[in-house]
């Protein structure tokens, strides 16, 4: 069971980005995110952290990134970066 803080990324402008450049294009902007995502998580030490993709969305539980951080994400995609930052709740199924 996740739960607890977590962040939520998005490339902004997803339509548009895949509108522009195609589903190859936005799949190559996803995946230029899933690597700095990384990338920053192990410059802060990270280990063992889970990543979840849901459509264009990254869910990174317990993640704190900070301003200069995410940042420095968004000046690295076409339309910037879209995120949030939310409380998982436990459950017991």
């Amino acid at each position: 069971t996740i739960s607890g803080p977590a962040l939520f990324l998005s490339p902004a402008g997803m339509k548009e980005i895949n509108a522009q450049l195609g589903m190859t294009g936005g799949d190559h902007v996803l995946a230029q995110l899933a690597e700095k995502n990384l990338q920053i998580l192990t410059e802060k030490g990270a280990t063992n952290t889970q990543i979840f993709k849901i459509g264009t969305t990254f869910v990174i539980p317990g993640a704190s990134f900070s301003t200069k951080n995410l940042e420095e994400i968004s000046a690295g995609l076409p339309k910037g970066l879209a995120y949030s930052r939310a409380i998982l709740p436990s459950s017991s199924i």
